[in-house]
C-alpha cells in the first residue's frame, strides 16, 4: 500500500455477513513477517445522512450504520486458507483492500 497514513473504512452496509457480530468478540488481524498481528481499529456510527459519530441504534454489535476504521499501514499479505490463528474458531473472513489512487496496490486483513 502506497499511502500508509491513510485510513480504510469498511462500511457495515457493505458487509452483510458481519451484521450482528458482537463487537466485544470482533478482531482484525494481518499476516506480516510470517506472524499474525492485531490491527487496531475503531467503530463509528453513521447517521441517516451519512455523518459519523451519531448515536448508535444497535450498541455492541456491528450493523449497516457502522463503519470500521483502521490504517493502511496495518494491513498484511494474503495467506493460504490453511494458515490460521491458533484457537480462533471456525469463522473467518478475508478482506482484500485496494488503493485506487496509488496504482491499485492491495493489502489484506482477516477477521474472525
Amino acid at each position: 500500500m502506497a499511502r500508509v497514513e491513510e485510513p480504510f473504512e469498511l462500511r457495515g452496509a457493505d458487509l452483510p455477513a458481519w451484521d450482528g457480530i458482537d463487537l466485544e468478540r470482533f478482531a482484525l488481524f494481518a499476516r506480516r513477517d510470517e506472524a499474525w498481528h492485531p490491527i487496531p481499529f475503531q467503530v463509528d456510527e453513521r447517521g441517516p445522512r451519512g455523518g459519523l459519530f451519531e448515536a448508535d441504534d444497535r450498541p455492541g454489535v456491528l450493523d449497516a450504520n457502522d463503519s470500521i476504521l483502521f490504517m493502511q499501514e496495518d494491513v498484511g499479505t494474503r495467506v493460504d486458507s490453511t494458515v490460521w490463528l491458533a484457537g480462533a474458531g471456525e469463522q473467518r473472513y478475508e478482506v482484500a483492500l485496494y488503493d485506487p489512487v496509488a496504482g491499485g496496490g492491495a493489502g489484506f486483513t482477516l477477521s474472525p
